[in-house]
């Protein structure tokens, strides 16, 4: 895996060993600057993923790191999934309803939105009741049927 430092290119070429444990099973040794299976240092990681968080775009990211579109991509979703997976609903008090077309043609989605700080919370391909209790279902143990008093706004 090539990696620059002032310019030059890097490469990191090692073994990882395999030991026997005292019960008599196989394991690869663990290093704690690389994930198991991984291509890439932990560092470089935190590197792609810290220019994406300021907005680099991906192509730049590939061109700078001399890694391919698909292993950023993948890195990029890993650190959405892990600021964007739990979403705090316990100051939301108004919820917005949308449905908007994803492409021309039928495809549509529902969004679900915190009315006040207008982030999203919840958004599922689709228009259907399927839909829109999947979105409930999401929602209700979170912020509690107690606390729901729904009324339509248009």
């Amino acid at each position: 895996m090539p990696m620059s430092h002032a310019g030059e290119q890097l490469y990191l070429r090692f073994r990882i060993r395999r030991v026997r444990c005292s019960c008599g099973c196989h394991q690869c040794e663990q290093l704690s600057w690389l994930e198991p299976k991984a291509r890439l240092t932990n560092a470089m990681v935190g590197w792609i993923q810290a220019l994406l968080r300021l907005r680099v775009p991906i192509t730049d990211v590939v061109r700078h790191c001399s890694v391919s579109w698909d292993t950023v991509k993948t890195y990029d979703k890993v650190q959405l999934k892990a600021l964007f997976n739990q979403i705090d609903l316990k100051n939301v008090e108004h919820l917005m309803i949308d449905e908007f077309a994803v492409h021309k043609g039928h495809r549509y989605a529902t969004v679900i939105m915190d009315a006040v700080e207008r982030k999203v919370v919840w958004i599922g391909m689709g228009k259907t009741k399927k839909v829109f209790s999947l979105s409930l279902i999401y929602c209700l143990p979170k912020t509690g049927p107690d606390r729901l008093s729904p009324s339509v706004v248009t």
